[in-house]
């Protein structure tokens, strides 16, 4: 079944940002699970470093999130779910909807974005550090991923500004939040 989670987002300051909807699948009655569900995020460890590098070598920080993004991730095989409660739908109450993109509460949605996401950031030339693979870097640009938030530092804005568009051109949807005092609610 789909359930709906409501939200609102608040600034560093505690000023409200916006208020959010989101249609969830309901991931603990998914007991026909069997495909593996692990995505990586990166380590605490791993984010303190980034800043640190960055702050030494004097980069731009900011912090980017993606907007929906288990709903960019396109199925291998459809899922079936059922509506809403309190949802009408004109074909009967009996009805139920055919899924071709993830959605958040799935036990496979962070490891599909994982996938989506990594597939396209390898294809763009980013490496992974072979001691945490959500530490991404090439040449003027490094990133920490933790699920849909990234922390990008580069020397330059318009490096950063550049890879968001490389993003946006191979079909993401994503926002820079312009400071990484947001990233993750630090």
């Amino acid at each position: 079944p789909l359930t709906w989670v409501f939200r609102v987002k608040r600034s560093p300051d505690g000023e409200i940002r916006k208020f959010k909807a989101r249609l969830c699948l309901r991931g603990d009655l998914q007991h026909w699970v069997t495909e593996e569900t692990f995505a990586p995020t990166v380590h605490w460890s791993t984010v303190r470093t980034f800043l640190v590098l960055a702050i030494t070598l004097g980069w731009v920080t900011v912090s980017i999130d993606w907007a929906n993004a288990f709903v960019q991730t396109p199925l291998e095989k459809p899922q079936i779910a059922r509506l809403p409660r309190g949802w009408r739908s004109p074909v009967g109450p009996e009805s139920c909807l055919k899924l071709h993109k993830s959605l958040y509460g799935s036990k496979l949605s962070p490891r599909l974005w994982w996938l989506h996401l990594r597939r396209a950031l390898l294809d763009m030339n980013m490496k992974e550090c072979p001691h945490d693979q959500c530490l991404l870097y090439r040449d003027n640009l490094l990133m920490v991923l933790y699920v849909d938030d990234a922390g990008l530092a580069s020397p330059d804005r318009k490096y950063i500004d550049a890879f968001v568009q490389e993003l946006r051109d191979r079909g993401f949807d994503l926002d820079i939040e312009n400071d990484f005092s947001e990233y993750l609610g630090l």
